[in-house]
Order: C-alpha cells, then sequence, then structure tokens
C-alpha cells in the first residue's frame, strides 16, 4: 500500500501479490479485509503520517501485530476497548516486562 504509484510498480517488480494506491482508492480498507479474508496478521506503518497510523488498526484481524516506525507530528488515538481485548498486539508484549525493556516508541520512554 502507498500513495505513489512508481512505489506499488517496484513492489510488483518485487513480487507483491497485491498493490493498493490508497489515495486513488477510496475503497482500500474493504479491499484490504477482502483480500485478507477478514483482516491482515500484521500491519507495518514506516510513513510518519497521521492517518496511516489513525486506519491501521483497522486493517487488522483479530490479535494482529500493529508496528509503527514512523511516528507522526501529531496525536494519534487507539481504541482502547481493543488494546485491552487484545485485538491489537504489540511485538514488544511478546516477552516478559523482566525479561525485555519495553521500547521507547516515539520518543516516550514507557518506564517514567
Amino acid at each position: 500500500m502507498d500513495i505513489d504509484d512508481e512505489a506499488l510498480e517496484r513492489a510488483k517488480e518485487g513480487k507483491a501479490d497485491h498493490t493498493i494506491n490508497t489515495k486513488s482508492n477510496p475503497d482500500f480498507l474493504s479491499q484490504i479485509l477482502e483480500l485478507s479474508s477478514g483482516g491482515l496478521h500484521a500491519v507495518a506503518v514506516f510513513a510518519a503520517v497521521k492517518e496511516g497510523v489513525d486506519i491501521a488498526p483497522r486493517m487488522l484481524r483479530t490479535r494482529g501485530k500493529l508496528i509503527v516506525v514512523g511516528c507522526p507530528p501529531t496525536e494519534v488515538s487507539f481504541n482502547v476497548t481493543e488494546i485491552a481485548i487484545e485485538k491489537i498486539q504489540y511485538p514488544w508484549r511478546q516477552q516478559s516486562r523482566h525479561e525485555r525493556p519495553p521500547p521507547r516508541v516515539c520518543g516516550i520512554d514507557p518506564e517514567t
């Protein structure tokens, strides 16, 4: 997924099964849910764009993993219920807090 057709063409050359231009396809979320039979196992957001972080959880299937690499300069929010029932998982929650400290997320130290 991207808004750049050239980037999507490179993905096709790299043997991507599907590519979706989210800017020119307003119904991209329905298309993703259909192609993935109900949601993706994981979503990685690399662009520091609020809209990408906002929509990413809606692409996940239950217990899917959300990875945010690019942190937008504005505030984002998540549905607390989805986090509480573990619809959304975070990779650092796979180990005990005592085994591995949680990472700093968008410059925020979770230990403080």
